[in-house]
């Protein structure tokens, strides 16, 4: 089927690569996409300047961000659950209500927003992909959002639309793939995304 691409952001910061052995019990995701955003060296820095010595999950994530924030090094940070609507503890809710049955299309187009004016996504998701039965256990860094028109050769003029994010992931190094946002929300979670910019990428 062929594609053309309509409408592309990607940034340039990338996770950093997982560590093994692990630095902290649970593993150092969630330092890898925080160090990889906030333009540190290593998830070791990211627990030395924070003072966090615990493998960081939503709640702690949120924390570094704030701190970041406080300390020049986050100019802007978006750390609240967009909600149409609902309302419920927003730690708990990696799926949404649920995200991709209805609001994978919102979600989309507040992240893709975001992205352009410089800001990277946090996101908390499963990582075996395996729906909302599963846990939620690893970090990922959301650093591109694109849509895709897809020609359907087989009916003359028609075509739908794909939208995308470009996930960053330490425990592949740190490289980015291109993931259908309806698919990331369905089968990985990461609807209670946090959204930052650093410092150094402030728009003029």
């Amino acid at each position: 089927m062929a594609t053309a691409t309509i409408a592309e952001t990607t940034l340039p910061r990338r996770s950093l690569s997982q560590p093994h052995p692990y630095l902290v019990e649970g593993g150092d995701c969630g330092a890898c996409a925080l160090g990889g955003l906030i333009g540190l060296p290593s998830p070791a820095d990211v627990y030395a300047l924070f003072g966090e010595t615990r493998s960081l999950q939503w709640t702690e994530q949120r924390q570094v961000l704030c701190n970041a924030s406080s300390r020049g090094l986050v100019d802007r940070l978006v750390d609240g659950t967009p909600l149409w609507p609902h309302a419920a503890p927003q730690f708990d809710l990696a799926w949404g209500l649920p995200g991709w049955w209805c609001q994978s299309g919102e979600w989309f187009r507040y992240v893709r927003m975001a992205m352009d004016a410089g800001y990277y996504g946090v996101a908390t998701v499963a990582w075996d992909g395996g729906g909302p039965r599963s846990p939620v256990n690893h970090a990922v860094l959301l650093c591109g959002a694109r849509e895709r028109q897809e020609l359907h050769p087989s009916v003359p003029g028609a075509s739908s639309l794909k939208t995308e994010i470009l996930v960053s992931c330490s425990a592949r190094g740190g490289d980015a793939q291109w993931v259908g946002a309806h698919e990331f929300l369905r089968d990985s979670g990461g609807f209670n995304v946090l959204l930052a910019r650093p410092a150094r990428e402030r728009q003029a």
